[in-house]
């Protein structure tokens, strides 16, 4: 045998030993990126708060699920990483100043405390010596650090795989089941399956792998290919080997049973905490039982421009971004309205877009709903009479050259029937009046093209304020708005703005009741409402 050592050998004990002595001084790093990444964390509230209005305000059905999803996770992962990162300082700083106590005091001297035997021996039993105690800080410390971004991972494979099942159902559907209402066989089938499926993964899961226990040479090939399915579209297989390491150790084993019942703690424990203080003043929120009743009865901040910009202005600009909400079917630009007109925005909902193609087929739509990229598509749709404009304006233009050019040979038989009377117009020009020609052709397909858009414009206008009867006093005002389309300020909402007479009203309290058609089922003029109240007071 060869003295000689092998390389590879040698470089993995080169690798090993730094390995080693990092090992010993990770603490260092530890602290460093977690002392980094809380105040990134911090500091992106204030960007996931951004995303979260950007998802709620211009993310439509289908894509709402996917959109919601993601931001769940986002903000899942940010009360993770939070949580734990601060307790890891919060430990490992405790183990520094326990390392400093320990060079100046040494050791505990349970003597030098003078108590009674029983205390004695509690203590010598539960603390020990003062280097074990550092010791399992030190192993608390390192063990979190670690434990954090296996929960965050445990997480969003969870979350994935929900959006994968909902990705081939949702594409499914559209290919099989284009016309579906309800529940339909593809959904009921393939949900079972894959749940069912995932039901053995997830019990494998928690058993610390009971069914790759199983010594069956086939059941292990079969489960093999089921395992390595899940583990494909959860990633799982990313963060695998902290998972393994994690579990083959009994005191890191522990921490790994607590994992679900410790992240639905963090997700769902302290995010639902509150105090409340006013037992029998009404909540605004939207998930009280009094919600569509309360505004009759109450000024909300946000059902009024003027209320909503001051109701923000007391918060600071890194706060503010966290209360603002979303206005709800409607908003009055103020409380007390002095002027012969009073404002009224009325709120375009999500689900408005598949009511109103079905209430108005002879409307095509502006923008197609739904994911795109600039980069392949602007979202326009292009409308087909605005297309036989523009085809007609470059097929009279061709016929106007070819008569003034004495081309009539060229002319084909359609041409000479659809434009039989430019025809004999054209045969009285030249060629030297060919760009008076050309502008008349223009202007006169400019002049068609406007008109369709004006009516197109007031058709949709109206499509949408159909669905809204607004009385103000129990007498109906809705014939009496005056409206456009309009963006309003507030997380850039769609909608329409709608002036409206108040002239007339005498001084004192009135009262605006808006009922809303609300998309439900295949539901044109027999659709449910909602319903929104708006006190005002004219002055």
């Amino acid at each position: 045998m060869s003295g000689t050592e092998n390389p590879n050998e040698k470089n993995k004990s080169v690798f090993k030993e730094w390995l080693e002595k990092l090992q010993q001084e990770s603490w260092q790093l530890e602290l460093l990126i977690s002392g980094l990444a809380l105040f990134g964390i911090w500091e992106s509230r204030t960007t996931l708060l951004k995303f979260d209005y950007y998802v709620e305000t211009n993310v439509v059905d289908p894509y709402i699920f996917y959109g919601t999803a993601l931001v769940f996770v986002l903000w899942s992962g940010w009360s993770i990483f939070l949580i734990n990162l601060l307790i890891h300082i919060i430990l490992r700083g405790l183990w520094i100043g326990a390392i400093g106590l320990r060079y100046v005091s040494g050791d505990i001297d349970f003597d030098e405390l003078n108590y009674s035997d029983t205390f004695k021996n509690y203590f010598k039993r539960r603390i020990g010596s003062f280097d074990d105690y550092i010791e399992r800080l030190e192993r608390l410390s390192s063990v979190i650090f670690s434990f954090t971004f296996l929960l965050f991972f445990l997480f969003f494979s969870f979350v994935l795989v929900n959006l994968v099942f909902g990705i081939i159902v949702s594409t499914g559907n559209n290919i099989f089941y284009p016309d579906a209402q309800g529940p339909n066989p593809f959904v009921l089938i393939f949900g079972g399956l894959f749940y069912g499926l995932g039901l053995l993964v997830l019990i494998d899961f928690f058993t610390l792998g009971g069914f790759k226990k199983v010594k069956d040479p086939t059941f292990s090939i079969i489960y093999l290919w089921l395992y390595r399915f899940f583990s494909t579209i959860s990633l799982s297989f990313i963060y695998r080997p902290l998972l393994l390491n994690f579990i083959d150790n009994k005191y890191t084993r522990r921490l790994f049973y607590m994992a679900l019942p410790y992240t639905l703690i963090l997700i769902f424990g302290f995010s639902q905490l509150s105090l409340e203080k006013h037992s029998f003043i009404p909540p605004f929120s939207g998930d009280s039982r009094y919600y569509q009743f309360i505004d009759k009865y109450a000024i909300n901040w946000n059902n009024y421009d003027d209320l909503r910009t001051e109701y923000h202005s007391t918060f600071s600009n890194l706060d503010r971004p966290e209360i603002k909400s979303s206005i709800s079917i409607a908003s009055l630009n103020a409380y007390e309205l002095s002027e012969n007109y009073g404002k009224l925005f009325l709120k375009y909902l999500r689900n408005d877009n598949q009511l109103i193609s079905r209430q108005n087929p002879d409307i095509s739509a502006f923008k197609k709903a739904g994911l795109r990229h600039r980069l392949f598509s602007a979202g326009r749709l292009e409308d087909p009479a605005l297309e036989h404009y523009i085809e007609n304006q470059t097929k009279e233009t061709r016929v106007m050259l070819h008569i003034v050019r004495e081309e009539q040979d060229e002319i084909d038989s359609t041409d000479r029937i659809d434009f039989a009377k430019e025809i004999e117009y054209f045969k009285d020009f030249n060629a030297e009046s060919i760009p008076e020609l050309r502008k008349e052709i223009e202007n006169k397909y400019d002049l068609r093209k406007r008109n369709f858009a004006d009516q197109k414009l007031q058709k949709a206008l109206n499509a949408i304020l159909s669905n809204y009867k607004v009385r103000i006093d129990d007498v109906l005002f809705t014939d009496s708005l005056e409206c456009s389309f309009y963006t309003h300020p507030n997380r850039h909402a769609q909608g329409l703005l709608c002036y409206f007479p108040i002239k007339n009203l005498k001084e004192g309290a009135h009262l605006i009741e808006i009922k809303k058609n609300r998309n439900n089922g295949d539901c044109i003029d027999d659709c449910p409402e909602l319903e929104k109240f708006l006190p005002f007071r004219k002055i």
